[in-house]
């Protein structure tokens, strides 16, 4: 016990953090994450996954440890040649697959992965996480059926414009046929007074009517055959409408895929910084790796000292020995002394020993931990109790434009546009143990606005006393924005359909009065 006492002592003096080297930190990193996520070996085993593997595949945990990874998905080979290229290129960032639960229920999700390296900088596992994009692809298909509706809504509306086009000739027509009817009223009255006058012109009235009749058949001939014509011109504008609205459908699918074209640019770009970073990380581990050896070797050469002064002070008590006998006792102290000191230097030895297996594994548990941060694409921190930044990932530097050496040891809440409301939720994950999905907003130095899901749980040491807290934040300002973009969409469209109904009711009331108007007129004709 006294030796790992020391050896412990010595790993904190040479800067060593006990929280970041614990089974218990590096799991809270991988239960931090929503999405799911699992760590493999070089041949695809499963070492490691959080909650969000066990829920989104039904299996349990002790399942999941040691089976194949590529025999969750839908597509197996697919899978393992994207495994294969982690391996080979050192990380891969959304590749489309798919999920499936034992259940038979299939997942679309976009998968993530990265390779992390011993203290030599072999490979010895990858980390993956797949992300659930079936939300996503619901809001896609719900803006394509909106846009499906508003391309109805707008066939209905020049439906009603053409109506409106034919109600206006009805009425027309409706005025002359009223216009006829009391000319023929005015006739009638005429006829009459002419018939109580001079009965002869009677012949005459009867050959004015039949000329009347027949002016009047002319008359709707003519109309019916505009009417034939009008319906041909509307057939032939629908056709050229409908042409035009297939080639619109064609130009907004071609500018979809040109945006999705710049999205995987983009996306390429930034894993390309992502690797450039975690390039110059290695090359610091480098540099301090070569001190640390120079260092090693600047003790050996004190202890070769050392043995060489020991070797003269032999060969001293040897000559004194040989000049004085009485000093014989005093020789024998000194061969005591000598013999325990080999044996506190053999105690050395072996706490040294000790001490370099303590600092591999904390090397080691210090590289998979960093390799968990940086595979998390949302911005991920790590939080000491008084709620001090320990550590964070790249996503974490972009999102607020600081420096990774500002943001460490800086009060956490500061980021954020309501700080105080910040540290409740932090306060909130020591009391219960974890938070999910709090909605908060991070602020861009440069002033830039990201609403985020707040997510936290505490880590422990091997006791079980809270070290800290590990937050994640996932970025939900594009979801928020398409939700707000649905919601006035559909409000404008029940706009047009609650003008569109107004308009029809109007349209069917002035039908209804035309209707008894010609009801009225043939009343009168009836009667005279």
């Amino acid at each position: 016990m006294k030796v790992k006492e020391k050896v412990t002592q010595i790993g904190t003096a040479n800067g060593y953090e006990g929280e970041k080297q614990c089974p218990e930190y590096v799991h809270s990193l991988i239960e931090a994450n929503l999405a799911p996520i699992a760590v493999i070996n070089t041949l695809g085993k499963i070492t490691d996954v959080n909650e969000a593997t066990i829920d989104i595949t039904g299996l349990n945990r002790k399942k999941l440890i040691g089976s194949n990874l590529f025999d969750h998905f839908t597509e197996p080979q697919k899978a393992q040649d994207t495994c294969q290229e982690v391996f080979s290129k050192g990380s891969v960032a959304n590749s489309p697959l798919s999920l499936c639960h034992k259940d038979g229920k299939h997942t679309a999700v976009l998968f993530n992965g990265s390779v992390y390296k011993n203290e030599k900088g072999n490979v010895i596992g990858a980390v993956i996480i797949a992300r659930d994009v079936t939300e996503q692809k619901w809001a896609i298909e719900l803006r394509i059926a909106n846009k499906e509706l508003a391309f109805q809504n707008d066939e209905k509306e020049k439906r009603a414009a053409e109506l409106s086009i034919a109600n206006k000739e009805l009425a027309f027509q409706n005025d002359e046929k009223e216009k006829r009817a009391e000319e023929l009223i005015i006739a009638n009255k005429e006829l009459l007074f002419q018939n109580d006058e001079k009965e002869k012109r009677a012949a005459e009235l009867v050959v004015a009517n039949k000329e009347l009749a027949f002016q009047n058949d002319e008359k709707e001939k003519r109309a019916a055959e505009l009417a034939v014509a009008n319906k041909e011109l509307a057939f032939q504008n629908d056709e050229k409408e409908k042409r035009a609205a297939e080639l619109d459908i064609a130009n907004k699918e071609l500018a979809f895929q040109n945006n999705e074209k710049e999205k995987r640019a983009a996306e390429l770009d930034i894993a390309n910084k992502e690797l450039a970073f975690q390039n110059e990380v290695k090359e610091k581990r480098a540099a301090e790796l070569i001190i640390a050896n120079e260092e090693l070797a600047f003790q050996n050469d004190e202890k070769e000292k050392r043995a060489a002064e020991l070797f003269i002070a032999n060969k001293e008590l040897v000559f004194q020995t040989g000049e004085k006998e009485k000093r014989a006792a005093e020789l024998v102290i000194a061969d005591i002394e000598l013999d325990f000191q080999n044996k506190e230097k053999e105690k050395r030895e072996i706490a040294n020993k000790e001490l370099e297996a303590f600092s591999y594994s904390a090397k080691l548990a210090s590289q998979y931990s960093l390799s968990l941060i940086e595979a998390s694409l949302d911005p991920l921190v790590t939080i000491s109790i008084e709620g001090k930044i320990t550590d964070m990932n790249e996503a974490t530097v972009n999102i607020t434009g600081m420096e990774r050496e500002k943001l460490i040891g800086s009060d956490f809440f500061d980021y954020f546009t309501e700080p105080q409301k910040a540290r409740e939720v932090y306060q909130e994950v020591f009391a219960k143990g974890s938070v999910a999905d709090s909605p908060l907003t991070l602020r861009h130095k440069a002033g830039k606005l990201t609403d985020v899901l707040f997510n936290g749980s505490v880590y422990k040491d091997d006791r079980g006393n809270v070290l800290g807290v590990v937050i994640v934040a996932r970025d939900v300002t594009e979801q928020k924005q398409l939700a707000e973009r649905e919601i006035a969409g559909r409000e404008k469209e029940l706009m047009r359909i609650e003008e569109l109904e107004r308009f029809r009711k109007l349209t069917v009331g002035r039908e209804l009065k035309m209707i008894e108007l010609k009801k009225e007129i043939e009343e009168l004709k009836s009667k005279i």
